[in-house]
């Protein structure tokens, strides 16, 4: 598996139609909704093995490293992008916004799966027309449209019973990345996480690179970069503050990690990201 992409793309994407394994793992900053209409879908999301079948809906905010590792031959999949000021805009019960902002996957059941399967290819239809500069400044725009209809569907998914996650037994790679999801705030290194497991330090990390492509440095660095990102979009800590509540034990280090990663200062990323953009007119590519 190659090593992981930060994308930029941003934006109200739909796609929809039959998937395929991603030979890396990926991030963005937008909150994606998953929809498998048909088969069976494997992914790799934050450390953990998760498998989807058909009439399941996943929710994620895509800032956790993601990607499809197996999917069946039957399978069909829709997904939409939501830009996260236009998700931050909605009046979505507080339980099910805490939950994806503070990187959580949220799975639930359809219960009315042709309903959603029409739903997600509309969406894709609607947003493959919308593609012109002009699109979002129309009040009853493509873009718009499919906005308030994934509104009301998510306020719908947060009141549905959660689905049982059907995670598969972690091989040790995958133990590891789980270890450094729910520690990477603290100090950690190989060696620790190793003797979590009972593996010779060395073994662990060539296991480790050989699952994911990246090292476990490489990896815990990746989640405190998501990490301190989710703060400066969605708090108003001083960066200080940012950079050791994310695991960084200098502000200098912090700098230059991040900028490294993001391609700007963590105070320019604030900026560029900040609530006040909400309701600026976004136009975005077509999905994938």
């Amino acid at each position: 598996m190659a090593a992981l992409v930060d994308t930029n793309a941003q934006g109200l994407l739909g796609w929809y139609g039959q998937p395929w394994v991603i030979e890396r793992l990926h991030r963005h900053s937008d909150i994606e909704l998953n929809f498998v209409a048909s088969g069976r879908l494997e992914y790799l999301i934050g450390g953990s093995r998760v498998v989807l079948k058909a009439g399941e809906i996943a929710v994620y905010w895509a800032l956790t490293p993601h990607c499809i590792i197996e999917c069946s031959d039957d399978s069909r999949l829709g997904v939409l992008h939501i830009p996260l000021t236009e998700f931050l805009r909605w009046d979505l019960p507080l339980r099910i916004r805490e939950a994806l902002l503070n990187g959580s996957l949220q799975t639930r059941t359809s219960q009315h799966p042709d309903f959603d399967t029409a739903l997600f290819r509309r969406w894709a239809s609607d947003l493959q027309r919308s593609y012109k500069p002009t699109a979002i400044t129309e009040p009853m725009s493509q873009y718009r449209a499919v906005l308030l209809e994934a509104e009301a569907f998510l306020y719908r998914f947060a009141k549905l019973d959660p689905s049982q996650n059907n995670a598969l037994h972690p091989g040790s790679a995958e133990r590891l990345a789980q270890l450094i999801a729910q520690s990477y705030t603290n100090q950690i290194s190989a060696k620790k996480l190793a003797n979590e497991l009972d593996l010779h330090p060395h073994y662990a990390m060539t296991l480790f690179k050989q699952a994911f492509g990246l090292t476990i440095h490489e990896f815990v660095t990746q989640h405190r970069i998501a990490h301190a990102q989710r703060l400066l979009m969605t708090t108003e800590q001083r960066v200080l503050d940012v950079a050791l509540e994310s695991g960084f034990q200098s502000l200098s280090r912090f700098y230059a990690v991040f900028g490294r990663f993001s391609g700007m200062s963590p105070r320019q990323y604030r900026h560029r990201h900040k609530l006040e953009s909400v309701g600026q007119a976004t136009t975005s590519r077509y999905f994938p």
